[in-house]
């Protein structure tokens, strides 16, 4: 079972694989709980856990869900499409240093939060990893994920190349797939 950002559909190339993908997918956004509840009776749930500024217009709010216990730090997007993503739009680049150190840290802590839920999430962060090679901040996600035991591995695409990718987003062409594809494998032999 794939699920997260849109990469967890346009980027896996495993026929008869079970995909899901919302659009945009910030890591606060209540359908993420909602859908590993769903998913829980498959043994492995491969997560595509996009990258720590999808929702960040949403920044002032999402400071304010600090105040809850970490499980309650969710809201519905549903109605708010256009505050999903980041890249589509510039205003992300007005973020301050420490509002993009906020987001960075968020992340982690709802990551780290969904992942001690579920021991069958394994992160599979196609985004995270295009991202922090095309954008230049110094804050790197791939990095932060390095204490989590239940990630693919992705250093095969370590040396950009454009090939490896369908669009401007990161979703990966079949060649890029094929790179990391015994990476996800070995996760469904365990």
């Amino acid at each position: 079972m794939f699920f997260g950002d849109s990469s967890a559909q346009n980027s896996i190339y495993l026929n008869d694989s079970i995909k899901h993908k919302v659009d945009g997918l910030p890591i606060n956004d209540s359908s993420i709980k909602q859908a590993f509840r769903r998913y829980e009776t498959f043994d492995v749930i491969f997560f595509h856990c996009t990258y720590p500024l999808a929702g960040c217009k949403e920044i002032e709010f999402i400071k304010n869900l600090q105040r809850k216990d970490i499980d309650l730090r969710t809201t519905s997007y549903r109605h708010k499409p256009d505050s999903k993503g980041f890249y589509n739009d510039e205003w992300w680049k007005n973020l301050s240093v420490s509002d993009i150190d906020f987001l960075f840290e968020n992340w982690m802590q709802m990551i780290d939060y969904y992942y001690q839920q579920n021991p069958k999430i394994v992160l599979l962060p196609v985004r995270a990893h295009y991202y922090d090679k095309q954008l230049n901040l110094p804050n790197k996600a791939i990095q932060m994920l390095t204490e989590f035991d239940r990630i693919v591995d992705l250093s095969p695409l370590n040396n950009y190349n454009k090939r490896n990718y369908i669009d401007k987003f990161g979703n990966l062409s079949k060649q890029g797939f094929n790179l990391i594809k015994d990476n996800i494998l070995k996760w469904l032999e365990n």
